[in-house]
């Protein structure tokens, strides 16, 4: 296997080839996804030369520009996006060929850096390893678009790092701080990045520095002149320039920040959690990128490629192993501040993600895939040296193992690009939002309301901001306080509007359905399920609902749990639905029950659920007319039925263990309450146990 350089760049035109194959493959599948497009409305009202709907905007000449999406994602995509926006019009296909133009950048980028810092021949194969892997394919157009281009602007930042590194360039330093500024703007979880070259200058520093004590650790200051540390610190504080004023402004950042670090999911700096939790959550996530499993309930299937995952564990036993006996070909200080870098980025991104969700990791890339080339050919060189005269069966073998490696990579792909065919995405990227924006996009359509996360950016994109949807839900579960009020509000002055919900499990914020139902009784109102939209496997996953007047409702409805108890002369309880018998402190127990009229209502009567635990001691009440009041008992006609939603809320101090629900009747006005009987005996206290729930 020859190494000269020269050759080695034709892999490059190949490895690109094959990227642009896979991820141009059916563009407009899966469905846009919300998230997908965050940073790409602002671009679009830009271009439409329409003040940006941003969550931080700056106001120039009259108009308000896009200064941060979110309170920890800037604009840099935005702002990527106008240009071709200007020139390509707005629609999903372009949003995504700007991403799969990213992804070229991000192949070229991390080519020239890795010929640098390794050689041609390790670049070019790290290169053509992540062009075909699935999680660059499919991420690269679609679903992390808010960080994809953190992956370029890692690469041109270590480049330019080591380029100061190894020449001494000042412009080098101050370019590289700009990309580290630019970063963070970016989106605040590059502060991993940050910190991980920290991490690497304070483990690295012993080995890398000269002279005694503390001066090992200042050798960056002797490689720069005074000026040129000013001139770099300028140049980050331009990089992060949107994200500076955006917190002068309103302080959004430190506030999030400060609320992230305060909920008790993050409360991780605890002997158990840093030493066990920690590192498995990291190893989970790390596993996930290797082995390209992330895509579960978005394409349609699940695929690893276990051969991702078997070649990192196995280069790093034998760069170490060479390393060790001073055969690897490589510079043993670049592979040690690589290993590093990839374990302060995967261990500090473990504290606030998950091991399911490995898309904050992207700015490793390409470090794994370096990492599988250095030893594929720190092995080769061993091969050639002790058995020159065989050098053709090793380069057969060797092109054989690459060939393994790069199939299982697109095998994988492959598969993916399959699932997407017959599914066309799932859930939040299904493409039933295609039909769902060309019902809304006709003309008189009624006006939309999105009564959840997943609707409003998208349609905006797949309309060219024609659709509009009007959108507040909260990111917490319940909804935070102030949405029942707003929702109350809504409901009472959008007649004939059309509300967007996702089935109740596609809900991203749980609590929004409960909550409108709630609205909808208390202004006289009741949904109407006016369309159902499915995915392609006829799963329902969006649910459009109009407001019409509450009629009496004759037409029994269904029942989960059927009973028979009469309460008086006049009102019979026909069952009840308990969806969860299990909740959180601080939660709510769904519940509904099930009313008849025997008789034309006479008096107006509260129904009362209470919830006691086993020593009698009661945790939580709930005393209304039917319905939140919207179907008071002196106006029932006999034989109506009334289904009656109740979210009864648990203490967040209530301990652990079982409880009991018990409901009634009593008159508003007296209190007194209504004989209650069952299978012929009235029950003592005019109270019925319906039902235990738990709380854990």
């Amino acid at each position: 296997m020859t190494t000269r350089r020269s050759t080695w760049w034709v892999l490059i035109p190949v490895a690109c080839a094959l990227y642009l194959i896979a991820a141009l493959y059916q563009l407009d599948l899966p469905g846009l996804n919300y998230d997908e497009v965050l940073d790409a409305v602002p671009a679009m009202q830009v271009v439409q030369g329409i003040d940006a709907d941003s969550y931080g905007v700056l106001q120039i000449g009259g108009r308000a520009w896009p200064l941060m999406t979110m309170p920890y994602v800037g604009v840099t995509s935005t702002y990527y996006l106008v240009p071709i926006f200007a020139l390509f019009g707005m629609s999903a296909i372009t949003v995504r060929g700007a991403a799969v133009l990213l992804g070229v950048v991000s192949l070229l980028m991390g080519w020239g850096f890795l010929r640098r810092y390794l050689d041609a021949r390790a670049a070019a194969v790290a290169t053509l390893l992540l062009a075909v892997n699935p999680l660059f394919v499919f991420w690269s157009r679609m679903g992390v678009w808010v960080q994809l281009i953190l992956v370029p602007i890692t690469i041109g930042a270590l480049w330019l790092l080591f380029d100061w590194y190894n020449t001494g360039r000042d412009r080098s330093l101050v370019f590289g701080s700009f990309l580290l500024g630019l970063g963070l703007a970016t989106h605040i979880q590059f502060i991993w990045m940050w910190g991980a070259l920290i991490f690497a200058w304070l483990a690295l520093s012993p080995w890398l520095g000269e002279g005694a004590g503390l001066r090992k650790w200042l050798w960056p200051l002797e490689r720069a002149r005074p000026l040129t540390w000013a001139l770099a610190a300028l140049a980050l504080l331009i990089g992060m320039t949107p994200l500076i004023i955006f917190n002068l402004q309103e302080g959004g950042t430190f506030t999030y920040t400060a609320e992230i670090l305060s909920t008790s999911e993050s409360g991780w700096m605890t002997p158990r959690v840093l030493l066990i939790e920690l590192p498995r959550l990291a190893l989970g996530a790390f596993e996930t990128l290797l082995s390209g499993d992330w895509f579960v309930s978005r394409i349609g299937g699940t695929f690893r490629n276990p051969l991702g995952v078997i070649a990192f564990v196995l280069a790093v036993f034998i760069i170490v192993f060479l390393g060790s006996a001073r055969r690897l070909p490589y510079s043993t200080r670049r592979l040690c501040f690589f290993g590093v870098y990839l374990a302060a980025v995967v261990l500090q991104s473990a504290v606030i993600h998950s091991a399911e969700s490995a898309h904050h990791l992207l700015v490793l890339w390409p470090i794994p895939q370096a990492l599988v080339a250095v030893a594929f050919f720190g092995v080769a060189d061993v091969l050639f040296s002790r058995a020159p005269n065989r050098r053709a069966v090793w380069v057969g073998l060797l092109g054989l193992v690459l060939a393994v490696l790069v199939a299982g990579e697109t095998w994988t792909t492959l598969r993916y690009h399959q699932a997407l065919a017959r599914s066309g995405g799932e859930g939040h990227f299904s493409d039933a939002i295609n039909e769902l924006v060309s019902d809304m996009d006709r003309p008189g359509a009624p006006q939309t309301i999105a009564m959840d996360w997943g609707f409003r950016r998208n349609m905006q994109i797949l309309t060219e901001n024609r659709v509009d949807p009007t959108e507040w839900f909260t990111y917490y579960t319940p909804p935070s306080a102030g949405f029942a009020d707003y929702l109350t509000r809504l409901v009472s002055s959008a007649p004939g509007a059309l509300y967007l919900f996702h089935p109740p499990d596609y809900d991203a914020f749980p609590g929004h359905w409960e909550l409108f139902q709630e609205a909808a009784y208390r202004n006289g109102l009741a949904p109407v399920l006016e369309k159902t939209y499915y995915q392609r496997d006829g799963t329902p996953v969006i649910l459009a609902y109009t407001l019409k007047p509450a009629l009496p409702s004759f037409e029994q409805p269904e029942i989960s749990h059927r009973l028979d108890v009469l309460l008086g002369d006049g009102i019979r309880l026909l069952g009840y639905d308990l969806p969860n018998a299990t909740v959180q402190p601080g939660g709510e127990v769904p519940l509904a029950l099930h009313w008849q009229a025997r008789r034309p209502g006479d008096r107006g009567y509260k129904s009362f659920v209470h919830l006691f635990d086993d020593t009698g001691r009661l945790w939580a009440q709930h005393d209304s007319p039917p319905a939140y009041g919207a179907q008071p008992t002196d106006a029932w006609q006999e034989g109506q039925y009334v289904t009656d939603h109740i979210r009864l809320p648990v203490p967040a101090d209530a301990p652990s263990g079982p409880y009991h629900l018990f409901i009634g009747m009593y008159d508003e006005e007296t209190g007194e309450r209504l004989p209650l009987v069952q299978d012929g005996v009235r029950l003592r206290g005019d109270t019925l146990g319906l039902a235990d729930v738990r709380v854990e």
